[in-house]
């Protein structure tokens, strides 16, 4: 990915796989209300949440009931995730 900006000459910046990445789903998440950590378990908006005392453990926060947009935010996710 490249990124030109008018100036007295042409300025390019390359851009990385992993840092356009980074971008997109900064963009979907402030787009959604969505976070790249939450995922939807039966019917509910989740985040896993490592806790840390003695030794370390995983708590899942409730988020929010999903709705539709949720649904979509998730596959949208994952499948940047995984590509």
């Amino acid at each position: 990915m490249k990124i030109a900006v008018p100036h007295t000459e042409n300025v390019e910046v390359e851009i990385d796989e992993f840092k356009q990445k980074d971008i997109t789903f900064t963009y979907l998440e402030r787009l959604f209300n969505w976070d790249r950590e939450y995922f939807i378990e039966d019917g509910r908006v989740k985040k896993k949440r490592i806790c840390y005392s003695s030794h370390s453990f995983e708590m899942y926060d409730l988020v929010r009931l999903a709705n539709e947009e949720d649904i979509y935010a998730e596959k949208l996710f994952n499948k940047i995730k995984h590509k």
